[in-house]
């Protein structure tokens, strides 16, 4: 009796050790469903848009210290800003998802843009911006039209707004720089043509002064000529007299 007692027990214990297992295992098991359930296409996503983002926040702030417009250097801390926020909301789906993501990314990239500064920077950076923000929205509506995880989905969609904002604001920024020599030399056309004009009004009033010189110079040599008939004068008053002499000399 006691030997039978002893093995239901046994029995009871191992049962109790074996349900345990079992519902440790279950939370391991739902993990490797999820898992499996995300398809290559989707996990490719996952890994493609999160070092995407790395590269554009590692970019963005290098452009911050670099660029030499300030318009320009706002537009990387926006950069920054969103992906840093597309970054996060990736790395809280890659968790459930259970998809490993690269904790950090050495872009080679930002080599290409160590030699330059000023506005051969600012042009070279944003002719980035609008290469890699119009690769990532192809990226993006592939799969948010063709992507299988729901929630990848709705996040690609989600993301689109901001990315085609950004590309349009680099398209923006550029045009602006690429009109920038323009107006530049036109200000220094009419600044050249403000100088020329001076300088003419300068040389007109020179020669307005030399005139006056010339004109009293020729008055001041003229005086002696129009004091000339008082002498003239005399002398007609001595002919007379001396006339008058010979006439009474004759008559006597």
């Amino acid at each position: 009796m006691l030997k039978r007692l002893l093995v239901g027990v046994s029995f009871l214990v191992l049962g109790a050790f074996g349900l345990q297992a079992q519902s440790e295992d279950m939370p391991a098991s739902q993990e490797m469903g999820q898992q499996q359930q995300m398809s290559d296409t989707d996990r490719e996503f996952v890994t493609n848009a999160y070092q995407s983002n790395l590269t554009e926040i590692q970019l963005g702030q290098f452009a911050e210290q670099q660029a030499s417009s300030d318009e320009v250097k706002q537009y990387a801390r926006d950069v920054v800003a969103d992906h840093t926020r597309a970054n996060d909301e990736l790395q809280q789906i890659a968790n459930t998802k259970g998809v490993d993501l690269p904790s950090d990314i050495q872009s080679t990239e930002q080599e290409q843009f160590s030699g330059l500064s000023g506005a051969e920077f600012d042009r070279q950076y944003l002719q980035h911006q609008q290469d890699a923000h119009r690769q990532a929205i192809s990226m993006y509506e592939q799969q948010a039209s063709q992507g299988q995880d729901p929630e990848l989905k709705a996040f690609a969609s989600n993301q689109l707004s901001s990315l085609r904002e950004h590309e349009n604001k680099a398209n923006t920024l550029m045009s602006s720089l690429s009109a920038s020599p323009q107006r530049q030399g036109r200000a220094v056309t009419s600044g050249e043509q403000q100088q020329t004009e001076e300088s003419m009004t300068r040389q007109e009033e020179t020669r307005t002064t030399t005139t006056t010189t010339e004109q009293e110079t020729q008055q001041q040599m003229h005086l002696p000529r129009t004091a000339s008939p008082i002498p003239l004068v005399g002398l007609s008053g001595l002919l007379l007299i001396g006339a008058g002499l010979v006439f009474r000399l004759l008559r006597k």
